[in-house]
């Protein structure tokens, strides 16, 4: 009688990995072949290759093949009991093919579970908006401050005018707070600012938080008097009008940006 191969368990090894490793148990009854081969092959039916090789050992009847295979993939497994003559495996058994003797099962090998994206660090916060009138030196200004929990290598703001321009700008200050100096800005307008940390590499994707929420503010008027715009100015006091030169050519509500 002719070796029958019963496959009593399959097994992947844990944790699950590429090439799986796999493991079968099996008994063979009957008249003990000389190896049980096996094969692994697509699942349209074909033999496949051969991935191991298990030399009989009578009268043991119980055996366990171990091999890999490609994971995440179906497969088409063949036991094959082989008989050897003179050293040369036999391709009939009882004048037959010996792949009439072997015994199919199909497996599919699990894959590996993809790699979990890595969390964003949290976002920075804006801490202020301080808004600076324009005055004889400067342009109306807005002095953003922020601190975070990560220390950034670098930081992106994004501001914006309402109904206005719009811009981005990158900051290559590391630390866990920053600032950033919107220029210029005017009276009555509002604008939003919001603020982004990136932890920065030589090689790959940096490490950027999302953006924090946008903080807004509105710039306030300028100041309608004379004396604290020069105060604000840092202008000598006890001067005429006259010393400020050029400044004042236009009128004075235009110096204040009025």
């Amino acid at each position: 009688m002719a070796a029958v191969v019963n496959v009593t368990r399959i097994s992947q090894a844990e944790p699950i990995a590429s090439p799986a490793s796999i493991q079968i148990n099996f008994t063979v009854l009957g008249i003990l072949p000389d190896v049980v081969q096996v094969f692994a092959g697509g699942v349209s039916g074909e033999i496949g290759k051969i991935v191991d090789q298990v030399d009989m050992s009578p009268p043991e009847i119980e055996y366990t093949s171990s091999f890999e295979l490609a994971g995440g993939t179906a497969f088409l497994i063949h036991l094959c009991p082989r008989t050897v003559t003179n050293g040369v495996l036999d391709d009939r058994i009882d004048d037959q093919p010996f792949e009439s003797f072997c015994t199919r099962l199909p497996f599919t090998t699990k894959a590996p579970p993809l790699p979990t994206a890595r969390p964003k660090p949290p976002a920075p916060r804006i801490n202020s908006l301080e808004p600076h009138q324009a005055t004889l030196q400067s342009e109306g200004s807005i002095l953003a401050r922020w601190t975070a929990v990560t220390n950034f290598d670098q930081y992106h703001v994004i501001f914006e005018e309402t109904n206005g321009r719009r811009g981005e700008v990158e900051i290559n200050s590391a630390g866990k707070s920053g600032f950033f100096k919107l220029t210029p800005t005017f009276p009555g307008r509002e604008y939003s600012l919001k603020v982004q940390g990136c932890i920065t590499h030589l090689i790959g994707l940096n490490d950027c938080s999302v953006f924090s929420l946008p903080d807004v503010i509105v710039m306030p008027q300028n100041t309608r008097s004379l004396r604290e715009f020069l105060r604000l100015s840092n202008a000598p006091s006890g001067l005429g009008i006259r010393s400020l030169g050029a400044s004042v050519s236009a009128g004075i509500r235009a110096m204040m940006q009025l």
